[in-house]
């Protein structure tokens, strides 16, 4: 390991782990990363992994519900500044926002957004968004099966975002492809392209609203926007459009793509949500909880404590979603779909100051995807002879998912 390991952390709590792929090899997470992630639970609350992967500093990696929720919860102490990171691909230092910013600027930069994200405004989209998964869901008319991610679950939030956006549909394939350059793509120098491509046009855009605005998009909202009365820079307009892009893009698609995984390998479950559609909203909550796809990260402002453990300002904090939402102390048989377990909290979203304000557009657009595709399409299963393809990184996905059906 090439990392310095720093004095203040004990030999005994250095672990070799990452959830991270390095260009050209895969973390050691076999066929799923959640079951692969459940033997952290034999392992300290927190822990020390000199290399993460991908050129990241060494981190603590946080395994517990309680601890995650003191984390994320406290951004006084755990700060969101440059969390991300994706400016730095650039040699640049904007930040995503509202995202890499704390408290208190924090709070006016999510009110620009907060009031085009109500329920309201989300259900308002529920035609448009029936419209895209009956568009995607057409193209399979007449076939036994289909390769379920490039065809269907990396385009559809797709469509969804350059709705939200105003942006011109016939956009589709570039932002797909460069979603995937972006978050795993395999090698750094196909990450900065994609992230150079996406800034571009996103910089672009910003100029087309700018010099001929277009009302009742978030595009619209973001570069006529004001903070304390100011309009917003350049940098401040990219770092809401570029979070915007990466919020609502690759977790949906991964997310997806976990689920219809799900249903084709558990037919029995299939069968009763087609029986009994209405469950799908629940089931939808209760695959969140089980099928976490993020991995975020926390950096430590000032000396403290955590488990236990001594944590010196400078120190990275990891936090593997799932495993808080597997945690046996929060959920009861964590590792089983129950729709039992009424609204119980999870961390998919976050928590705290910081919590994902397109929670409520994420379960719209899965719920609808997932009525629209058991309507249409018969009992589906794993194509004979194929195995799901997973990556690791800060978003879990899959590569290949290979669906057939009668």
């Amino acid at each position: 390991m090439s990392n310095a390991v720093p004095s203040h952390v004990p030999p005994e709590l250095i672990r070799d782990f990452s959830v991270f792929s390095s260009p050209g090899m895969e973390p050691n997470l076999g066929g799923c990363p959640f079951k692969a992630l459940m033997k952290l639970r034999d392992e300290p609350r927190i822990f020390y992994v000199p290399e993460p992967g991908r050129g990241r500093p060494g981190n603590w990696v946080v395994t517990s519900a309680a601890d995650m929720r003191t984390v994320l919860q406290d951004p006084e102490v755990f700060s969101s500044k440059g969390i991300a990171g994706f400016s730095q691909l650039l040699g640049e230092r904007w930040d995503l926002l509202p995202l890499e910013v704390d408290p208190p600027k924090h709070a006016k930069y999510r009110a620009l957004l907060e009031p085009e994200m109500t329920v309201k405004k989300m259900n308002a989209l529920v035609p448009a968004i029936e419209g895209f998964a009956d568009a995607l869901i057409a193209e399979l008319k007449g076939r036994s099966g289909c390769e379920f991610v490039k065809s269907i679950a990396q385009r559809f939030p797709v469509m969804v975002f350059l709705k939200l956006l105003g942006l011109p549909d016939n956009q589709l394939e570039l932002f797909a492809d460069w979603a995937w350059g972006l978050l795993h793509g395999p090698s750094m120098a196909e990450q900065v392209a994609a992230a150079q491509a996406i800034k571009e046009h996103l910089v672009y855009a910003i100029r087309q609203e700018t010099a001929q605005p277009v009302n009742n998009t978030l595009l619209s909202r973001i570069v006529h926007g004001e903070i304390d009365g100011a309009p917003l820079n350049d940098e401040e307009k990219l770092g809401y459009a570029f979070l915007v892009f990466l919020a609502g893009l690759d977790t949906v698609a991964s997310s997806l793509s976990f689920y219809f995984r799900h249903l084709a390998e558990d037919q029995d479950f299939q069968a009763r949500l087609r029986a009994n559609p209405e469950l799908i909203p629940t089931v939808i909550d209760e695959l969140l909880r089980m099928y976490s796809v993020v991995t975020t990260s926390r950096l430590v402002t000032r000396d403290t404590e955590l488990a236990g453990v001594a944590l010196k300002a400078g120190d990275w904090v990891s936090l593997t979603l799932s495993l808080g939402n597997r945690d046996q102390q929060e959920h009861a048989a964590p590792d089983e779909v129950r729709l039992d377990r009424g609204n119980k909290p999870h961390f998919t979203f976050g928590a705290g100051k910081h919590r994902c304000m397109g929670s409520h557009l994420a379960r719209v657009e899965m719920a609808i995807f997932m009525r629209k595709f058991l309507e249409a399409i018969p009992t589906f299963r794993l194509a004979p002879g194929t195995q799901p393809l997973v990556h690791g990184a800060g978003v879990f996905g899959v590569k290949e998912l290979q669906l057939a059906w009668d």
